[in-house]
């Protein structure tokens, strides 16, 4: 029998570490805080309380008597929409937002306090290279280039036309079921040239396979763009849009509004692409955010016996 003369360590306790083990493993609680309006103490939440770089935060605020003019987080202000006598809004959080604990302003008028704070974390994305044609990663071509202008006109237009009212009633779909070929978030080089991170997802699919609407709401594109191709750009309200690009064919029309599960176009390639798939994105105020984890956030804003 061999021996040792080391002093013995500490021993672990089983309870101690089952203990242990079950706050690691928790899931992350919403993050809650508190503002006071006329008098009264309000109730705000945010889920997740601990959202990635790129990802959506569903917050709701309950106990007031009037509606908050707005929400700022990271210098945005954000819109709030009634649901059932609370109010609720999406904040997104940029891929490039540093890491760390954020905090999330409401507002009355000109007046403005910390209701809640999130801590963001970092979304560890990779990356990918990829070879294209030397005119669609930086185009020289005069007509090109009066597109690719009119196309930002075009958008920014688009993204400035959502109302406060939220347009869906059932949480986000897939518009097709189909394997994910290039993930949220991973940094691009086009070219050896590094460009914006992935801002949705793009899913395998054949020339032809029909694509559908995700959630009920307008058509506030349906066009073709210069990077995206064949694009549809739907508007859920409270300035939530779903992306739909490098489409083979539309079958909807600018201003047309669409139910959950519609077909609104047929998988391409269209555009920027190395070959026929979907880009799926979802863009909350400005910033994309990733859509899968919207999927699930998308049932905290409609009524429960919808989900």
């Amino acid at each position: 029998m061999l021996t040792s003369n080391k002093p013995a360590g500490r021993r672990w306790r089983p309870g101690f570490f089952l203990l242990l083990l079950a706050v690691l493993l928790a899931p992350a609680l919403p993050a809650a805080g508190s503002a006071a309006a006329g008098g009264k103490k309000l109730r705000v939440t945010c889920e997740p309380a601990v959202p990635r770089q790129g990802e959506a935060v569903v917050v709701t605020v309950s106990g007031s008597e009037r509606p908050p003019t707005g929400l700022f987080f990271l210098g945005r202000r954000y819109r709030l929409a009634p649901a059932g006598g609370v109010y609720k809004a999406v904040l997104a959080v940029p891929l490039a937002a540093a890491p760390g604990r954020r905090g999330v302003e409401i507002a009355w008028g000109e007046r403005r306090e910390t209701a809640a704070v999130l801590t963001v974390r970092a979304g560890n994305y990779d990356e990918e290279h990829l070879t294209l044609p030397p005119e669609m990663v930086s185009p020289k071509q005069k007509s090109h280039l009066r597109q690719i202008r009119r196309d930002r006109q075009l958008l920014r237009r688009v993204y400035g036309s959502s109302g406060s009212a939220v347009l869906f009633n059932r949480p986000f779909i897939m518009p097709l079921e189909s394997r994910i070929i290039t993930p949220f978030g991973r940094r691009r080089f086009l070219n050896g040239q590094p460009k914006s991170p992935h801002g949705g997802i793009d899913l395998r699919g054949r020339t032809g396979v029909p694509v559908k609407a995700s959630a009920a709401g307008r058509v506030a594109l349906a066009g073709s763009l210069y990077y995206s191709g064949n694009a549809v750009i739907i508007d859920h309200g409270l300035d939530i849009f779903s992306l739909y690009l490098h489409l083979s064919k539309i079958s909807v029309r600018d201003g047309e509004q669409v139910r959950r599960g519609q077909v609104i176009g047929y998988v391409g390639s269209t555009g920027r692409v190395t070959g026929p798939h979907l880009h799926w994105g979802i863009k909350i105020n400005g910033i994309f955010v990733d859509p899968l984890a919207f999927i699930k956030e998308s049932r905290l804003l409609v009524p429960a016996a919808e989900n």
